[in-house]
């Protein structure tokens, strides 16, 4: 793409493109063609790709012919029986699920303070050898792209629909309580590491908003080591790491109700956190909502709220339903466009990171508790930060790595900065 001083004005998001990204867009849609004709193929889901290859339009179409491989060989476009529109649960198709579930445990838990759904894995309790025998190598990869399509096509539209705001990315939880040396070394598991974050890059770029390690023991360097060399610096920058410190820090980010015991919250699902799946995606309304229509009209009529020149040339998804249509039946009716663009403002803030390395960082003690006094969306507590993010380069320490960051990301980070890149989901 050319130099143009607008791309200087442009987030890359919606609601903050410049003329070129948004031309860039328009690009890539006349590249593609009949192929991405489909309204799946969404303003949001191609941002996505542009920003993962810094809206250079050649790269981002060879990127996107090889997901639209990617995904006939998954069957991604094919619905699980009952669900008209995208994969259904998991369960569906994988038997194995529960015994792989008991062996690796994760999952989604209720959303966070922006109205991201929480992702959260339990590292510490992972039973290799289970896991393994419960989803082979071919199988683990297939699951996880499933799911990644899911949580496009219904986690972050059922978000979407909780919030009245345009949900994009998700904030991931990796507790690695309780992990050994055996874990961290084994083949097995890097093989399975490397395979699943590559994919993830290519497939499914920019999802991940922000991602936390807690209870990273010494032993985690040397899989951190080997780990973040399947990943760009980009993804890097959305990491923070922390010891047995990070309670403050999840409580900047998650209000403590939505936030498990095991992490410093006070939510205590009776079947555990992780298992419940609680969240707006098993609202009844909002599904009733996803299963009657298409999640793309939700998606297309909350971006033109944002951004309506999208609907110009080159726009191939309809908008035949107004967004009052899916939020009708939510208990968060009533956002204004207004708040649409602070929650979506307080997300682009996210992207905006120091990358400087661990090494080269002292723990500056600050917190974002008041970040954001001028802007208070409906349905956000009065110290709803912003989510800063810390570059990532080096091993862990036991105490918190998330250090040198913007005194005030609000300020600190302004609309005219360049997006960083985001970590696949």
């Amino acid at each position: 793409m050319a130099d143009d001083p607008e791309d200087d004005k442009g987030t890359g998001f919606v609601g903050g493109l410049s003329p070129t990204q948004r031309q860039a867009l328009w690009d890539v849609r006349a590249q593609l063609g009949a192929r991405i004709q489909h309204p799946r193929f969404t303003h949001t889901l191609l941002l996505r790709f542009l920003r993962a290859r810094k809206f250079d339009v050649e790269a981002t179409t060879k990127m996107l012919e090889e997901h639209l491989e990617f995904r006939e060989q998954q069957r991604l476009d094919e619905p699980t029986p009952g669900y008209a529109y995208g994969p259904g649960p998991a369960l569906e198709v994988f038997e194995s699920l529960p015994a792989f579930r008991q062996s690796y445990p994760h999952g989604y838990h209720q959303t966070d303070r922006l109205g991201r759904p929480i992702y959260i894995e339990r590292l510490g309790q992972l039973d290799i050898g289970g896991a393994m025998e419960a989803f082979p190598a071919e199988q683990l990869l297939s699951y996880f792209a499933r799911e990644s399509e899911r949580q496009s096509t219904f986690i972050l539209p059922a978000c979407c629909i909780a919030s009245g705001c345009l949900i994009q990315s998700t904030l991931t939880i990796l507790d690695l309580e309780g992990i050994g040396l055996s874990t961290v070394t084994n083949s097995d598991a890097i093989s399975a590491v490397r395979s699943i974050s590559q994919d993830q890059e290519h497939h499914f770029p920019e999802i991940t908003g922000n991602m936390v390690i807690v209870n990273a023991p010494g032993v985690f360097t040397m899989a951190w080591t080997v780990i973040k060399q399947f990943l760009r610096q980009e993804t890097l920058d959305k990491i923070e790491v922390f010891g047995s410190d990070y309670e403050a820090r999840l409580s900047e980010l998650v209000a403590p109700e939505n936030l498990p015991s095991f992490l410093g919250g006070s939510c205590q699902c009776p079947e555990g956190c992780i298992n419940s799946s609680k969240g707006p995606w098993q609202d009844d309304a909002a599904v009733a909502s996803l299963q009657s229509r298409p999640f793309w009209e939700l998606l297309q009529d909350l971006t033109l709220k944002l951004d309506p020149l999208l609907a110009g040339p080159g726009n191939a998804t309809p908008t035949s339903e107004s967004i009052a249509g899916h939020l009708a039946d939510s208990t968060s009716t009533g956002r204004t466009q207004e708040n649409s663009e602070n929650a979506l403002q307080s997300e682009q803030q996210a992207k905006h990171g120091q990358s400087s390395t661990l090494a080269e960082k002292k723990h500056s003690g600050h917190s974002h508790n008041s970040a954001i006094a001028d802007e208070k969306p409906s349905g956000y507590s009065e110290d709803s930060p912003p989510v800063g993010t810390n570059g990532v380069g080096d091993a862990p320490r036991s105490k918190s790595t998330r250090e040198g960051q913007p005194e005030d990301p609000v300020s600190a980070a302004p609309a005219t900065e360049k997006p960083s890149e985001d970590l696949a989901g």
